[in-house]
């Protein structure tokens, strides 16, 4: 029997009017693929996000230099809409993922906060890389997010270093800060929700210019082990959207049959 889980445009319907603390449905209108037999293929596409006090996107060729290895690597058709999203805004929830990557001090205003928890909870994914000097600012603001939860390292034997690319540890691109790349979380009803890499700058080995060369001269062996890090994210990402949705009651029989 063929193994097929199909999300060609997941929304998540809302049964009646939200309740004042649940948080708003995703709506991943710009997400189109199947995982058939182990393998997912189709397309989506990911908006650029910013916030009002943060450099949210350090390494602004970072994120289409991982999504032309997507296209080349996977059979995923991947796409960067270049017209931002604001982190407060609704539009937020048609995003699969969140990359933040940033090497600066930010904050994040008290809507901001509260959007990206609501983000989250309703079945969104952040992975977050330091790049060297975000550090600090990226542990408040997630405990901001959720107080209630702690970063704890990512086990070894988790599916995201094994979606696509077999991962033994998270690669060391850059030597920040002396100590080994780590990966570390936080699960949310056992979903690892947030994945943060810290001591390493997996970002930084994806920056590419237009003509394909890359931005920093890395060995072939890192930008190699970072795009496979990067990709492993994204395609475990997309493999949990496909299998939610294939939970999801079909669409005409949710809400109240009443009505």
């Amino acid at each position: 029997m063929r193994n097929t889980l199909l999300c060609m445009t997941m929304i998540v319907a809302a049964a009646g009017a939200l309740a004042e603390d649940e948080a708003p449905p995703l709506d991943l209108h710009n997400v189109k693929v199947k995982l058939e037999e182990g393998v997912l293929t189709g397309e989506f596409s990911y908006s650029l996000v910013v916030g009002t006090y943060y450099e949210w996107n350090t390494d602004p060729t970072a994120v289409p230099g991982l999504f032309s290895e997507i296209n080349r690597q996977t059979k995923i058709k991947a796409r960067v809409d270049f017209s931002t999203v604001s982190l407060d805004s609704e539009e937020l929830f048609a995003n699969p993922l969140l990359i933040m990557t940033g090497n600066r001090f930010f904050s994040l205003s008290d809507e901001e906060i509260a959007n990206l928890k609501d983000y989250v909870m309703a079945g969104g994914f952040i992975y977050a890389d330091d790049c060297g000097g975000a550090d600090w600012s990226f542990s408040q603001m997630i405990g901001k997010v959720f107080p209630e939860h702690k970063l704890e390292e990512v086990p070894k034997d988790h599916p995201i270093f094994a979606s696509k690319f077999k991962l033994s540890a998270v690669p060391k691109i850059l030597d920040l800060y002396g100590t080994e790349a780590k990966a570390f979380g936080i699960f949310v009803d056992g979903r690892l929700a947030v994945l943060y890499t810290y001591d390493t700058d997996v970002p930084c080995g994806w920056e590419k210019h237009p003509d394909g060369s890359f931005v920093h001269l890395l060995t072939p062996a890192k930008h190699k082990s970072s795009f496979e890090f990067g990709i492993n994210v994204v395609v475990h990402v997309l493999e949990e959207v496909c299998r939610r949705a294939s939970k999801e009651p079909p669409e005409e029989k949710r809400g109240d049959d009443n009505e």
